[in-house]
């Protein structure tokens, strides 16, 4: 029997009736594997494909949110919780067979300021984020801009302009790195955090219902870090992310109000803001 570790999964899903076997088959490949699985979905066909004998074994509990968005349903699934460390993630991941095996290296401590960020990978094996930091490197112009949103200050690796902008910017062929990098600023939506973290997370953050949100793991875990908690990220625990979408016109102006909510939360540059939303616009209109 494999060795079930004190932590309950989280998973917010909708229309994930493809998706979740395939998360669940990767998850089947570890060595060790976590006492409970919640899913937190909007139909009952979003768990038609998993297996009773899945269901049983992996220990899974679901629940079905009348609102379609990602943060309303995660809060759902985060009260039913029952360990003292929650792993969440989105519903289109594919974990390593090691994935457990590592998480279990981070939370035998039981550190409670400790969050832990995975390294999510595209198929191709590519950081997430691998276009934005290859221009980053290679586009003089990009850095200059970047910096002038920053106060003239040096960007650093995963950090939050001045501007209100999320940098991605990870060390160079870091998901070859076996080190973990610390003192992010925010992390990406699959982490691993102790409970007590809940008491200190509550933002007022809208929630548009039947709609995407976004940066709303940015926001989570930047709220998290000015309040003492320590964000790395581990490119040994690594999970991959096949549904990868270039940002497009269209997702950039949705993003602004969300951008705007940052700058406003965190006491940011509003002046700053208004010159990046529109350069950016202006790039994204003739790119």
């Amino acid at each position: 029997m494999k060795k079930k570790i004190d932590v309950s999964m989280v998973v917010a899903t909708h229309k994930g009736i493809n998706k979740l076997p395939l998360l669940v088959s990767s998850l089947k490949k570890n060595s060790m594997l976590p006492k409970e699985i919640i899913i937190c979905g909007t139909n009952l066909n979003d768990i038609k494909l998993l297996s009773k004998s899945d269901i049983k074994s992996l220990n899974i509990k679901f629940f079905i949110s009348k609102i379609k968005n990602q943060i309303f349903q995660r809060k759902l699934a985060l009260r039913k919780i029952t360990q003292a460390f929650i792993l969440q993630l989105d519903d289109d991941i594919v974990m390593e067979s090691n994935f457990f095996e590592n998480l279990y290296f981070h939370i035998k401590d039981n550190d409670k300021k400790k969050i832990t960020m995975s390294l999510v990978v595209i198929p191709g094996l590519k950081e997430q984020a691998y276009r934005w930091n290859l221009y980053f490197r290679s586009n003089l112009y990009f850095r200059i801009i970047l910096k002038l949103f920053n106060y003239g200050k040096k960007i650093k690796y995963m950090s939050i302009l001045q501007s209100g902008r999320i940098c991605p910017l990870l060390p160079e062929n870091f998901i070859n790195k076996k080190k973990t990098l610390k003192n992010l600023e925010w992390t990406n939506s699959l982490i691993c955090y102790h409970k007590s973290a809940l008491n200190y997370s509550t933002i007022n953050y809208e929630i548009k219902k039947n709609e995407k949100s976004y940066y709303e793991d940015v926001i989570f875990s930047h709220n998290l870090y000015l309040r003492g908690f320590k964000l790395q990220l581990d490119p040994k625990l690594k999970a991959i992310h096949p549904y990868f979408n270039k940002l497009d016109l269209q997702t950039h102006l949705k993003t602004i109000k969300t951008q705007y909510f940052i700058v406003k939360k965190f006491n940011k540059s509003y002046l700053l803001f208004i010159l990046d939303a529109m350069l950016a616009t202006i790039f994204l209109i003739f790119r």
